[in-house]
């Protein structure tokens, strides 16, 4: 699970503060995914051209195997419950 966010970006802060602390999915998230997080503004740091936006913030789940994405990237957080249900449906195996 690859969360791509940049320091410019208030709703990247948001984002991270309202979906990823203190809520009830996390010790799934921690079971089930390796979570990185990048920031834009350090993009050397990760493979740009697989992960490549410019919407911000961006949220990936790709293959541990082949980095192949096992859904679609999210760009839009409606809300949590359907963050929980894109989150709970996705194939990681």
């Amino acid at each position: 699970m690859i969360f791509i966010a940049s320091k410019k970006s208030k709703k990247s802060n948001k984002i991270l503060k309202e979906y990823f602390l203190n809520q009830d999915y996390i010790e799934y998230i921690n079971k089930h995914f390796i979570s990185i997080l990048v920031t834009v503004e350090y993009k050397t740091s990760y493979p740009i051209e697989l992960f490549y936006t410019t919407q911000f913030p961006s949220l990936f789940f790709a293959s541990y195997q082949d980095e192949s994405f096992l859904t679609h990237p999210i760009y839009e957080f409606k809300s949590i419950e359907d963050f929980k249900k894109i989150l709970y449906s996705v194939d990681y195996k």
